[in-house]
């Protein structure tokens, strides 16, 4: 299962306990407004727009798509607030 850490940020403790629970079933990649510790050490990463800019959900749900992801973790409050309320448009979506 392919997950995506949102707005990962320096966070590369977490891509790498991820990747351990993975243990090969799976890749962790990242996202970020600009390339950071996690993007170094993520199975893969894109760089996204601003949280607040108007395409930033599209690109999320686009790069989700192009990697198979299953899941979507933010560790970032305001991240989680803007893809809670696009709760709706992200379970539409079909991998």
């Amino acid at each position: 299962m392919n997950i995506l850490i949102t707005s990962a940020g320096r966070r590369s403790y977490l891509v790498k306990y991820f990747q351990e629970v993975l243990s090969g079933k799976g890749k962790v990649f990242v996202s970020n407004s600009a390339p950071s510790l996690a993007t170094q050490d993520a199975d893969g990463f894109f760089i996204s727009p601003l949280i607040y800019s108007d395409n930033y959900i599209d690109a999320i749900l686009d790069f989700c798509h192009k990697e198979n992801i299953k899941a979507i973790i933010s560790v970032f409050d305001i991240d989680l607030l803007v893809l809670a309320q696009n709760k709706q448009k992200i379970g539409k979506q079909r991998y």
